[in-house]
């Protein structure tokens, strides 16, 4: 039974007063009801007037525990930017026209020219930008990023590179060229020439970075992050405010550096890694992980990041088994108490802090900290948590549904029990991007990796974290607040800079986020992301808004339609089903966590009409809330997707549903959806245009939606078509770039095995069909064998894959792809190596295996030579290929004089392998050796190494040699006949004995 309504007054110490009033205004109770102070409340009662006090703390059941007591200080040298020194090359050659530098110049405001900058930034470290246009007729080559605005007039920069038509024949048309040829007006199509060589100017890394011809790209409140020298630093900003801009920033102005950075998804490490080896100082070397990845080296095992939605679904059907009466306030709010318990019970438990744990070396909260931590939700809620907590936990520990929470678990606690740091985790600098994406649990593994090279090193790396607080989509229960109180704990009092400006999206987007985030205010202020700012937008680009309302027949068109456009995402807000589609189309869908990262020149939000009126309806109950702040994170995230146009889509809605639309969007006009799509494509008319939509979506969804992206893959290639044909792609780079992301695809697909439901064999033919395609027969065999490797998993199909990918140059998104399978890889490689049948191999290259899976380079040499002593001691063992064990020997990187000894007696060189022994202090291999070279004087000297039996045998033959040395001279000559056939037949009849 609940709580009573007097009972409930006195555990708050309300006046009755206080109560009545309480009572009547929040549960509408009438004045008889209320009197009745002995009646109880239910639990939604109870959550209800809770959530209504003004500060609705419960009193501390038990003693707070003892605080841990403060970890040793942390001695960090000094962080400053170093005076530039030698640069490195760019991936990318820019060749920049004369006119685009007058053009560049003249563009008027400073943002513009910044923007310039930016974009040529990423031209050099990635060759290409976030949008790009291609042109046709004429022009057919030349391709268009947009630079932004200036007084009602928006701007491109017309580039190109090698092998486009434009390009052909040119003396700039070499290996990974760029032509930066002019900055036009954005209606201005006129046929632009090439040009001679003599009219450009190849602009280096230093043109770049020392701002020689365009002012550097970096804002003020960006420089002052860049250039600080306090050791740990966190960076908040909105979406597109150019934090991981400034993240790559610090780590470039800085040189002799090992820099660990730490991301959440694979394509961003990939980017970054492209940054760095551009604009990263020659000395400095940089890993880039994703966080996954960084589990897998901490522990040594391939950690798979299963999709959030399938963690929610595993958890829903547990619910299922438990009687829904049991779950309370809960009840019809899985989601929410899915992230409830990853949040707050699993992802807030820390293995520094033990006195918190419900049991020694478990990730899991006390319920009385739980308690206390998680009290603004009300006592009702908190303790339907532990109830159901409790229930789940009958059948298992609740970390079961959060796999990548249980493998950061036991990382932490490598960390902390000083096991060995892998090769290539120490580090000079630490740089984490997205930190909102992590728990308090998956933090601790950053701040005790930190601790564990401060203590190796001496000195303590310089962290850097960057995120935003408002982009929770994952149910981390991040905020700043802990966080900043966490670095405190275990590293230093961090300084906290803040990043106003949105550099990413077009003004007209911008302000959409930002009406999103007026939503906030309508939460608890406990529930707001804190230093919430205004928005400074300053990439004034055209931007196209869109509102579409449709039946559903007419909405399930619109989004078969919508799907062919390259370069454009559906988004839906929640994993909510949506009858109307019925199962058509669902497959193209991202949610916000899938999205998030990622940028698209189209977006199209689906029912956000819906999903506005659902949070305008949520009652202020504390559970009500915690859904609504992360619906609205969800959304601000999905709108920020669109880098050009954006569109809301609403089936069937109310009015409240579609002035709520409306309204974020900025009251545009409506569109009919035949209208809108016909407008869409017309932007997409060229194969040109089409194929280049479909390859930035197969890059983009090739880790959350793998086999969307295979399908975009495929699309891209099939309308390459015949190049001499009008419908065809005459574009040489673009035809090899779509062949090469259908590679990349198919080789993520295997490496992530992620193929359930695909067809296989398709994969295969048309994956090597398009290596082969690029004239890239190296590629095919690696590929045929990584698939073929993907089915039975042993040694054998393992190591011709390795070898054949010796062969190869794996450019950086295979090496990043291989990177998911590496650590299971190692782990079979060191079997081989004691299996008979495999170790001949290892008189091979092995430092080029252990490169491809992974092993850092000043790991290689140490880690080769383990396997090869392992293969060499399996082979003497075995007795087995002394030809491969012989060159295996020669090929130890330092002398193993106990190999060299067992070589040398499988040899026949018994001799030298006796006296190796003696040396080593083994007598019982020297006399083994010694009595296999039959010198009796070594044997004898080392019988007492022998097993009793061998010792008595040998001391005979000591006292019999010691006998024949006494004989007699001339013994035959002084022996009767009948005396030589006695001494015969003893000599006989010994031996028949011994034989018997």
């Amino acid at each position: 039974m609940g709580l009573t309504s007097e009972q409930f007054r006195r555990r708050f110490e309300l006046e009755k007063g206080a109560m009545e009033a309480l009572l009547s205004d929040v549960l509408g109770w009438p004045r008889a009801k209320i009197r009745d102070s002995n009646r109880p409340l239910s639990a939604y009662e109870i959550e209800a007037l809770s959530s209504a006090l003004p500060a609705p703390v419960e009193p501390e059941l038990t003693p707070p525990p003892a605080p841990a007591p403060p970890p040793p200080a942390l001695i960090f040298g000094q962080d400053a930017p170093h005076p530039q020194g030698p640069r490195r090359q760019a991936r990318y050659t820019l060749y920049a026209h004369e006119d685009f530098l007058e053009e560049a110049d003249a563009t008027g405001r400073a943002h513009l020219k910044r923007r310039v900058a930016l974009v040529l930034h990423q031209l050099a470290a990635h060759g290409r930008t976030s949008v790009n246009k291609p042109t046709h007729g004429e022009n057919l080559g030349w391709l268009r990023a947009p630079l932004g605005g200036n007084g009602g007039s928006h701007f491109y920069l017309w580039w190109t590179r090698q092998g486009t038509p434009i390009l052909k024949g040119h003396a700039l048309d070499r290996p990974r060229a760029i032509v930066l040829r002019a900055v036009r007006h954005h209606d201005d199509h006129r046929p632009l020439r090439v040009e001679g060589e003599e009219s450009y100017l190849h602009l280096d890394v230093p043109d770049l970075e020392e701002a020689a011809f365009v002012p550097a790209p970096w804002e003020q409140p960006q420089r002052a992050f860049i250039d600080a020298h306090e050791p740990v630093r966190v960076l908040a900003g909105y979406p597109g405010s150019g934090k991981t801009t400034a993240l790559w920033k610090a780590v470039d102005a800085r040189r002799g550096e090992d820099v660990l950075y730490v991301t959440w998804s694979q394509s961003l490490t990939l980017r970054a890694e492209e940054h760095f080896e551009t604009f990263a100082a020659p000395d400095t070397h940089v890993e880039a992980l994703a966080f996954t990845d960084l589990l897998g080296r901490l522990l040594g095992e391939d950690i798979v990041r299963p999709p959030l939605a399938a963690c929610r679904a595993a958890f829903a059907e547990a619910l299922k088994r438990l009687n829904p009466e049991r779950l309370g306030p809960w009840r019809g709010r899985a989601d929410a108490l899915f992230a409830e318990l990853r949040g707050g019970l699993i992802g807030a438990a820390q293995p520094t802090r033990p006195f918190e744990l419900a049991q020694p070396n478990t990730p899991r909260l006390k319920d009385t900290i739980y308690r206390s931590q998680r009290a603004k939700l009300g006592e009702a809620l908190v303790e339907a948590t532990l109830v159901l907590a409790a229930l789940l936990e009958a059948e298992g520990p609740l970390i079961r549904f959060f796999p990548e929470l249980e493998a950061a678990w036991r990382a932490a606690e490598g960390l902390l029990a000083t096991r060995p740091l892998p090769a290539g985790l120490l580090c000079d600098r630490m740089v984490v991007d997205e930190v909102q994406d992590l728990t308090r649990l998956e933090v601790t593994v950053l701040t005790e990796l930190a601790r564990r090279v401060a203590a190796d090193r001496h000195r303590a790396p310089f962290l850097l974290f960057a995120g935003d607080e408002g982009q929770t989509v994952r149910p981390s229960h991040f905020h700043w607040g802990p966080f900043n109180r966490l670095l405190d704990e275990r590293l230093a009092p961090p300084r906290k800079f803040t990043l106003k400006g949105n550099l990413r999206s077009p003004k007209a987007i911008a302000e959409v986020i930002d009406r999103a985030g007026e939503l906030y205010d309508f939460l608890p202020k406990d529930k707001r992301p804190r230093h919430r700012i205004p928005p400074d937008t300053r990439f004034a680009a055209s931007a196209q808004l869109f509102y579409v309302r449709a039946h559903p027949s007419m909405a399930r068109d619109f989004v078969a339609a919508f799907d062919e456009i390259g370069g454009a995402a559906l988004l839906r807000l929640d994993e909510a089903p949506l009858p109307w589609l019925e199962g058509v189309g669902e497959g193209a869908l991202l949610l916000p966590e899938e999205a998030k990262g990622l940028e698209h020149q189209i977006v199209c939000v689906l029912e956000p009409g819906a999903h506005l009126t659902r949070l305008a309806a949520m009652s202020p109950t504390p559970v009500e809330m915690a859904i609504k702040r992360e619906a609205i994170d969800r959304l601000r995230v999905a709108v920020s997707r669109a880098t050009e146009t954006l569109i809301f889509l609403d089936v069937s809605p109310s009015a409240e549903a579609q002035a709520a639309s409306l309204a974020l969007l900025g009251q545009p006009v409506e569109y009919d959806w035949r209208d809108l799509i016909e407008h869409l494509k017309s932007g997409h008319v060229s194969p040109e245009a089409r194929v280049t939509g479909y390859i930035k979506d197969a890059l983009q969804l090739q880790e959350e939606r793998p086999l969307q992206a295979w399908r975009r893959a495929r699309q891209a290639v099939r309308l390459l078509g015949d190049p001499e044909l009008p419908n065809g792609v005459a574009d040489e780079a673009l035809r090899a770039e779509a062949r090469e992301v259908a590679v990349q695809v198919a080789w993520s697909l295997y490496c992530g095995g992620a193929v359930a439901g695909l067809d296989l064999d398709g994969l295969r033919a048309e994956s090597l069909a398009a290596a082969r395609a690029l004239d890239r027969e190296d590629w095919a065999v690696a590929l045929e064998r990584l698939g073929a490797e993907y089915g039975p998993r042993d040694i054998e199909r393992l190591l011709p894959l390795l070898d054949a990918l010796l062969k190869i140059e794996r450019p950086p998104w295979m090496r990043h792809a291989l990177r998911r399978r590496a650590q299971g890889w190692r782990r079979r490689l060191y079997r081989a190596s004691e299996d008979p049948r495999y170790a001949p191999a290892f008189r091979g290259y092995i430092e080029g295996w252990l490169e491809i899976l992974d092993v850092p380079a000043a790991a290689l040499m140490d880690e080769a030579h383990t396997l090869r002593k392992a293969a060499l001691g399996c082979l003497l063992r075995e007795g087995a290929d002394l030809k491969a064990a012989r060159a295996i020997h020669e090929q130890l990187r330092r002398p193993e004089p106990r190999l060299t000894a067992a070589l040398e007696e499988a040899q026949g060189l018994f001799a030298q392998a006796a006296a190796r022994f003696e040396r080593l202090g083994d007598a019982a291999s020297a006399l083994r050796c010694w009595r296999a070279a039959g010198d009796l004087d070594k044997t004898l000297q080392h019988r007492h190494a022998a097993a009793p039996a061998v010792e008595v045998a040998l001391d005979w033959m000591a006292r019999l040699r010691d006998v024949l040395d006494e004989r007699p001279a001339d013994l035959h000559k002084t022996l009767t006949a009948a005396e030589r056939r006695w001494l015969k037949a003893q000599l006989e009849r010994s031996s028949s004995d011994h034989g018997a």
